[in-house]
């Protein structure tokens, strides 16, 4: 199809002969002026708009009934919206819809003879708009003839050759009189004189009118009358002066574009379309993957730019031949509207009403920059001037409505129009008239406002019904009616001449443009020469400004952009890379690497608001480092005593850094002020992750060994407090930044779950299933975050809410990763009791601990607490433990001894006859990546490890489960992993013949690209279809929620706790609008 395409595209561009004669060869001839790609062919859809191109063609049984708002064809039984039943025009292949009108009419103007509706005002207004001339008919007598006509006493309008000719031509003979012989000399006229019934009359030259003596003439203006000349007028005496700008011919008056043909470019919710306005050639661009919104193009490189709108909005584009197709951006945006390409600096810009926000974005979608989140509500149409630097949008919220205009930069906002304004959907900038339009939904007009301000005025009004978007191109409006499912026109000064474009086949006309070189002016590029760090914007004047992504900061100098350390830290690692991740960016790239010092193989992060500092644990050496985020330097921070370091958890207040060893089964903690280590639990069965609530001195530490469980303590070690209710395998912890809230991840169960921390009876809740072989959870305010081993993506869920979204990750794809992910946020921390760590370690010699009673102080392993509780002294080995040589200070259990781990400072407890190799516990196994897992889980299928490494040479199993899908190299991966676009057995077999798979139709659907899913998943709002086909063509039914939940408006269901809490939990902030006003006393309890 697509070198279909560019066949009629290059016939097109380099033959205009064809334009104005008939159709080319290669093209279906409607017969009623327009020309259609033959692909539309017997498609079912009227695309003709006669049914030409679905004549003699056999589309199935046509539906029985129509919808309520619908009329049904006599013939073939097409449906068409009711609006169009008597309309003047035939939709219906048949005319039936035309048929037996008689005074059933859909015109709520004036009916012409032939059933077109025109605007009741156009009626008896001197200018000819029915097709058969009827709204000029039996017009009343104060009707006034053009002056080279006679105006007869019956209102009909005579040629003057005829009058005072001695033949009575008028009806009632009112051109014939007895002054009809008096003599014009005695009239004493300056220019020129004729006889009348009422004797002489002076009249003028051309270009002259007479004045109020009714002799004398004075030269006409013709340049005040609006649309004389489409773009420049020059009055002169007597006459005139049309002219046009660079790159119009002038014809008639008129200016028209030099050139190609252009083009008029119109999306519906299924694909993007154009239409060749001379020649009136139809055909398609590309269609959609989701719902098509608003249409834009690039003149500079034939690029198509549009929105699509789905859970997860993205934007796209294609070249005009339909080839080159590329996603542009997908990640962070919500339900963005509008789009418009400033084709000088090479930046696109957005509205979106989710966000509440305009945004300013690189061409290729890499990453975007925030230009208005304030006073705005609901911001609709965008429309741009690039060689002025101005932006011009739309809001049509209920404080907010109206027509504003900033920099192209975000600088020197302005409101245009605020009053008589509701929803203004539609905007176009006119650069050859320096007017504004706009097409307002709710009012039903189509108006304009000259650049300057001082000049607003309706074009048309009543005759739009529901305009959704607008595009003005030579002397025409063009704009899409979602009442009436078409595509309209009119002239662009007086709204005469309305005719509709094209009809959507009642499907939504959505984005609207019109595609050519002149609306590229030419302009210099304030952007050329920029020294900006990442992106560089248009602003008035011919200036320009640095803008920075968020997250970043401009430095001093206003061009290079900096990491804001005061923004909450989002991390996600691989095994080596480590990547910023920026909470609700918009753009193709919302993850930046880090330029870390190389580390062989990172396990874990943490951060320290306080120092900029990031924690890294690496588990091939294995050691602790902390990199300093302003310099990206690379220090060495625990390098002895580590063997898996899993979890890692910083207290900023303390200043301590605590981790958990699966290996040796332990909790331990480094001060950051004093360096010193120790170890505060001991004996645990495969610990693998930690989290902290610093205000009450608890944290939480999971073990995964052969009875998986959470444990909560006191940050010092003490007081252990298992959790009865917890259910699964936990491998990583998170707590709510302000609410008592647990969150573990579950891999085996693909589940996430919560509990209340602080009510010991509560029962854990599921958040959220189908999670896959998750790694790694965090939380923030409003998300939670994860991360599994086969997905390149960062997934986020808005608290309360089902439907998640991704970030897309960098990464080498088809392996399993050890992806985890770390979320901090600048504490602001309450120390329950007097004591605290904050001020001079608190009072400790060596390490401070955080605890409910305030604070702990502990001593490093080999020393004890003297008896003022802060001070360490040496403490003396028992005949269990062994010395170490250098200082003798420090005693280790015996069992330690040759056990492959150094737990002395100087390695004495290692000096062995024969070093013995680095090991995992008991029986555990040892994974590549230096985690160690429980022996039963090697070779379970399953990919424990994080890298695969426990289900590498592994027996062929006997049978896999009826869950399972069997790789011929034995391996048992789940049956959702089969033909889901990415390949999980080692030889690639699960994503072979994926056309042939068969699912089962009680209980599953299959995706296009042949992956079963189960049929709940269906229509769910989630995309779990590698392609997406789950999510399309779903039936808009009513969604219900239960008794005590409150349903938002895109109908996902919340608690009805939740509601008016002042804070957003519906994804449209639906559950905080219309909330009364109250004031709450509010209780903290420590």
């Amino acid at each position: 199809m697509k070198l279909f395409i560019f066949c009629l595209l290059i016939l097109t561009i380099f033959n205009e002969s064809f334009a104005d004669i008939s159709c080319p060869d290669d093209w279906l001839d409607c017969g009623n002026g327009n020309c259609v790609a033959y692909l539309w062919r017997c498609d079912g859809g009227n695309d003709c708009g006669n049914f030409k191109d679905e004549e003699g063609c056999e589309n199935g049984i046509p539906p029985k009934t129509c919808d309520e708002d619908q009329f049904q064809c006599l013939e073939d039984g097409h449906c068409i919206p009711q609006r169009w039943h008597c309309d003047g025009q035939h939709d219906c292949e048949d005319g039936s819809d035309e048929s037996k009108c008689g005074n059933d009419t859909n015109c709520h103007g004036f009916r012409c003879k032939d059933n077109h509706c025109i605007p009741l005002h156009w009626k008896c207004d001197g200018q000819t708009d029915c097709p058969d001339a009827s709204d000029e008919e039996q017009c009343p007598k104060k009707k006034l003839c053009p002056d080279t006509e006679f105006t007869c006493s019956n209102g009909t309008c005579l040629d003057r050759k005829l009058v005072c000719d001695g033949k009575k031509d008028c009806p009632d003979a009112s051109d014939e009189g007895e002054h009809c012989n008096d003599i014009c000399a005695n009239a004493t006229c300056s220019q020129k004189c004729r006889l009348t019934p009422a004797g002489p009359e002076c009249y003028c030259d051309d270009g002259y009118k007479l004045q109020t003596d009714n002799k004398s003439c004075s030269d006409v203006n013709e340049c005040l009358n609006e649309g004389f000349c489409s773009q420049e007028c020059t009055n002169l005496i007597g006459s005139y002066n049309c002219s046009c700008k660079e790159g119009y011919d002038l014809v008639n008056n008129t200016c028209r574009a030099s050139g190609s043909e252009p083009l008029l470019l119109y999306s519906t919710l299924e694909e993007i379309r154009a239409i060749y306005l001379r020649s009136k050639r139809f055909f398609p661009v590309h269609k959609a993957i989701f719902k098509m919104a608003s249409v834009d193009a690039d003149p500079l490189e034939s690029k198509v730019y549009w929105i699509e709108v789905s859970n997860k909005s993205s934007v796209y584009s294609v070249r005009i031949d339909g080839t080159g197709f590329s996603v542009v951006l997908n990640n962070g945006l919500m339900v963005p509207e509008d789009i418009a390409v400033d084709y000088v600096a090479r930046n696109l810009y957005f509205t979106d009403s989710g966000l509440k926000q305009i945004l300013a974005c690189k061409m290729d979608g890499s990453m975007c920059h925030t230009l208005h989140n304030t006073n705005m509500d609901k911001p609709r149409a965008i429309a741009l001037d690039p060689p002025e630097g101005l932006l011009y949008w739309t809001d049509w919220g209920n404080r907010t409505s109206g027509i504003y205009r900033s920099g192209m930069d975000g600088s020197r906002r302005a409101t245009l129009v605020s009053q008589n304004v509701a929803w203004p959907n539609g905007l176009a900038v006119d650069h050859t008239t320096n007017r504004l339009f706009w097409a307002d939904a709710q009012l039903q007009t189509i108006e304009y406002i000259t650049l300057d301000g001082t000049t607003r005025k309706v074009v048309i009004k009543d005759e739009v019904f529901h305009p959704y978007s607008l595009a003005v191109f030579e002397d025409n409006l063009y704009w899409s009616d979602w009442n009436t499912f078409t595509l309209d026109t009119c002239n662009k000064f007086t709204g005469h001449k309305m005719n509709v474009v094209t009809r959507g086949n009642g499907k939504h006309i959505m984005g609207v443009h019109v595609y050519h070189p002149v609306t590229a002016r030419t302009s210099s590029n304030p952007c050329w020469s920029n020294s900006c760090s990442h992106m560089c914007l248009i602003a008035p004047l011919n200036g320009h400004r640095c803008a920075c992504p968020p997250g970043f900061s401009l430095d001093s100098n206003g061009l290079k952009c900096l990491i804001n350390h005061n923004f909450p830290m989002l991390l996600v690692n691989d095994e080596t890379s480590i990547y910023h991740i920026r909470p609700g960016a918009v753009g193709s790239i919302a993850a930046v690497e880090l330029p870390t010092t190389h580390i062989d193989l990172i396990g874990r992060l943490a951060y320290d608001f306080k120092s900029k500092t990031l924690f890294a644990t690496d588990l091939k050496r294995p050691a602790i480092y902390k990199i300093n985020m302003t310099t990206m330097i690379r220090s060495d921070l625990v390098v002895n005593h580590v063997v898996a370091p899993e979890g890692l958890a910083f207290d900023s207040a303390s200043q301590n850094l605590y981790w958990v060893d699966s290996s040796k089964g332990t909790v331990e903690v480094v001060s950051i002020a004093t360096s010193h280590t120790t170890i505060i639990v001991v004996d645990l069965s495969k610990p693998m992750d930690i989290a902290l609530v610093p205000n009450i001195g608890k944290m939480f530490i999971s073990t995964m060994g052969d009875d998986p469980s959470i444990t909560m303590y006191d940050m010092d070690g003490k007081n252990a407090k298992l959790f009865n209710s917890i259910i699964g395998t936990p491998r990583s912890l998170a707590v709510h930044p302000s609410a008592s809230l647990l969150y573990w991840a579950d891999p085996k169960a693909e589940t996430i779950f919560s509990i209340d921390y602080l009510k010991p009876t509560s029962e854990s809740t599921v958040l959220k299933s189908r999670v896959g072989n998750v790694m790694s959870i965090a939380v923030s305010e409003k998300y939670l975050y994860w991360t599994d081993s086969k997905h390149h993506v960062l997934y986020y869920l808005k608290h309360n809410t089902s439907h998640y979204h991704t970030i897309s990750l960098p990464g080498i794809n088809g392996g399993p990763v050890s992806r985890k992910v770390a979320y901090a946020v600048a504490p602001v921390v309450k120390r329950s009791g007097d004591l605290n760590c904050a001020d001079n370690n608190g009072g400790c010699s060596y390490l401070c601990l955080a605890s409910p009673e305030g604070r702990s102080c502990t001593c490093p392993i080999g020393m004890e607490l003297a008896k003022d509780g802060m001070l360490c002294i040496e403490k003396d080995c028992t005949s269990n433990e062994f010395r170490c040589s250098q200082g003798g200070k420090k005693c280790v259990p015996r069992e330690f001894m040759c056990d492959g781990i150094k737990d002395c400072d100087d390695g004495s407890d290692e000096k062995c006859e024969k070093e013995p190799p680095l090991r995992c516990p008991g029986n555990d196994f040892r994974c590549s990546n230096g985690h160690c897992i429980l022996a039963s889980w090697k070779c379970d299928s399953r990919d424990d490890c994080g890298d695969n490494s426990d289900e590498i040479d592994c027996p062929l199993p006997v049978n896999c489960s009826k869950s399972q899908f069997t790789c011929p190299g034995g391996e048992c991966i789940p049956l959702l992993w089969r033909c889901d676009g990415e390949s999980d057995c080692t030889d690639s077999s699960d994503e072979k013949d994926c056309h042939k798979t068969a699912c089962d139709e009680e209980t599953e659907i299959r995706c296009d690209h042949g992956q079963c899913i189960p049929k709940s998943w269906a229509c769910d709002g989630a995309s779990d279809c590698f392609d997406s086909t789950d999510e399309q063509n779903c039936t808009a039914s009513p969604k219900t929620c239960g008794a005590e939940q409150f349903q938002c408006g895109d109908e996902t269901c919340i608690d009805k706790i939740l509601v008016c809490d002042k804070r957003s939990d519906c994804e449209d902030g639906s559950d905080e609008k219309d909330c009364p006003r109250k004031f709450t006393l509010l209780k903290f309890s420590n």
